[in-house]
């Protein structure tokens, strides 16, 4: 998970002293720090409700577990056991009828941070800022318990630990995660876990811890290439060989980390499920005289909505670019993910809608921003990716055929942050021939305020087979497969 903020909403009881709740509830760790009397417990424990709507404190200083209610701002008390932890204290249930017992009200400070008493006890609870710089593990389990419970409870796959057993090679994994994110709880744990399983003294294992803000550690965030925690980078004789950004490419990261072992790394496909590839293809980018200036590869995939994924990856000279973008059934869109590397320099953006919201967060060298806008419902992405064109063309109709349009990060030095209007025109068929093919393809004229640009996309795919590019060169498609369920 990247760097990532959890914002928790709670639910209102009603007034009266006892309240009964009909329905058992499950619960998840949410990672806050919590001060009795000015100290520090780290032993307390916050769990949020399922629904994100409810928080609840359970400490061994304090005889009940407490409840926080956000809109009447009350704090209520009830049983400890009507929570049942799982061995991992990752998660619980609540009880049926839950008897609830309100006790006053709490302060609500920026932060947020709440503050209320309780047995005569002062109780703040406030945001995890997080440990910050190199940690060893026991510091670690030391300021985020819960993740020693995780890590211990953990059983990791057993064909990769012999794989992780039979490593005759030093081998140092730095992990740089954040004990604030969520991504770094669910998978740190699980990867020291597998390591301490194998028993293999030829792993050797560098914590990094950094802050939110990616504003205190800038020196690992250049020297690592960081924008996401967590970050493992795998070396061997000094050399990176691999490394898992955020999520692992395949469902346990033990399994991840073995392939990069194998030198046979798993292709990491983003965070969106996807189902099948509907197609992949490549393009040339050619100057104005008729040079190569780069290659961008793509992968189209049906999405489990009903909607589809593109990835591309595009090299020009020692600039490398990667995106993800994903549109919903109506061709709106819903997450755009680019990251830009050149040389020790690397910026990611992140950017998604809801409810009428444009989320907007860029990390990396540049530190971290993160902005949010209002968008309108017919709406696209403009990413850096050719293969990515059709998606704003398709989100338009007959009636409306300007979409705005939210321009994403396209360089190192141009962070993407404005919104603007680009307009689709139909100027007819025609029949085009290029490395990939021949193609019926239908002539799109696409302007901005300040330039256009003719694209001819494909009749079925509706990814462009040519066209015209910004700097007044021209792209090619130069090989293309569609899925036989596709044809």
């Amino acid at each position: 998970m990247k760097s990532l903020l959890l914002t928790v909403l709670f639910i209102v009881f009603a007034s009266a002293s006892v309240i009964g709740q009909t329905k058992s509830m499950n619960w998840e760790d949410s990672t806050r720090d919590i001060y009795i009397d000015g100290q520090i417990d780290r032993e307390a424990q916050v769990l949020a409700s399922d629904d994100d709507k409810r928080m609840v404190l359970i400490s061994a200083k304090l005889k009940q577990a407490v409840l926080l209610n956000a809109d009447a701002g009350t704090v209520d008390i009830t049983n400890k056991d009507a929570f049942k932890l799982t061995a991992d204290r990752g998660m619980a249930k609540s009880a049926d009828n839950l008897s609830i017992r309100s006790i006053g009200k709490y302060t609500k400070l920026t932060g947020p941070v709440y503050s209320f008493t309780v047995d005569g006890k002062s109780i703040v609870i406030a945001r995890h800022e997080g440990a910050l710089g190199e940690i060893t593990e026991e510091k670690l389990w030391e300021t985020v318990p819960v993740w020693h419970s995780l890590e211990q409870d953990y059983k990791p796959n057993p064909d990769s630990v012999a794989a992780l057993k039979s490593v005759d090679q030093d081998t140092q994994l730095i992990i740089i995660l954040g004990t604030w994110c969520h991504d770094s709880k669910n998978q740190v744990p699980r990867l020291l876990r597998a390591i301490e399983t194998s028993n293999n003294k030829k792993f050797h294992i560098k914590l990094l811890a950094l802050d939110r803000g990616f504003s205190k550690s800038v020196d690992w965030l250049e020297r690592y290439q960081v924008t996401n925690t967590p970050t493992i980078i795998v070396q061997q004789n000094g050399r990176e060989i691999g490394r898992i950004n955020e999520t692992p490419a395949v469902p346990l990261i033990e399994d991840d980390l073995v392939a990069i072992l194998h030198g046979k790394p798993n292709v990491h496909h983003g965070s969106t499920e996807h189902s099948q590839k509907l197609a992949e293809g490549a393009y040339e980018y050619l100057s104005r005289d008729g040079k190569q200036t780069g290659t961008e590869r793509w992968q189209l995939y049906s999405t489990n909505s009903g909607g589809q994924l593109l990835h591309s990856d595009i090299t020009k000279g020692d600039v490398r670019t990667e995106v993800y973008y994903e549109i919903d059934a109506k061709r709106h869109p819903v997450f755009i993910e680019t990251t830009i590397r050149e040389g020790d320099r690397i910026v990611r953006e992140r950017s998604y809608t809801e409810d009428h919201k444009l989320h907007n967060h860029i990390a990396g060298d540049i530190g971290v921003l993160d902005q949010t806008a209002d968008f309108p419902e017919a709406d696209a992405f403009f990413s850096p990716a050719i293969a990515t064109a059709g998606f704003g063309w398709a989100a338009g109709s007959k009636d409306l055929m300007q979409v705005p349009t939210y321009f994403a990060l396209s360089g190192l030095d141009n962070v993407g942050g404005f919104v603007e209007g680009i307009s689709y025109e139909q100027q007819g068929d025609e029949t085009v021939h290029v490395q990939a093919g021949d193609f019926r393809a239908q002539r799109i004229l696409q302007k901005t305020k300040s330039e256009s640009h003719n694209l001819y996309m494909h009749p079925q795919l509706g990814i462009p087979v040519k066209g015209e590019t910004k700097d007044g060169g021209t792209f090619v498609l130069t090989s293309l497969e569609i899925a036989s369920s596709s044809k």
